[in-house]
């Protein structure tokens, strides 16, 4: 079904005086556009996911720095270290997305 609006879309511009090589930069452009609002979508999804695990963090170091100030006072009774829960920090990978019409692959940027 593509193929067919794609063909559609051709023969409206080639009507409209649009000459083949405008044609298929157009199509270009309009693909390149395309991934770049899946990439956006992807990035808003990932900020949210981030946001709420920033949050999380943050209540985490909220309760453990509670911990530790009710702790300095309890240290002798054995308590104040009960409620700590280890936080494990995360290695993240960034791709590329595939870059121009030469087809590379993504590559990876590094750990952050």
């Amino acid at each position: 079904m593509r193929d067919i609006l794609a063909l559609r879309e051709i023969q409206r511009l080639s009507r409209e005086g649009v000459n083949l090589s405008g044609i298929k930069m157009l199509l270009d452009q309009h693909r390149e556009l395309e991934q770049a609002r899946r990439l956006v979508a992807e990035l808003h999804a990932e900020v949210a996911q981030l946001r709420v695990e920033l949050e999380s963090t943050r209540a985490v170091a909220a309760r453990l720095a509670e911990l530790r100030r009710s702790g300095s006072d309890t240290r002798s009774g054995g308590e104040g270290r009960e409620g700590l829960v280890p936080v494990r920090s995360a290695r993240v990978a960034i791709w590329e997305p595939i870059a121009g019409p030469s087809g590379e692959s993504g590559q990876p940027r590094g750990d952050k």
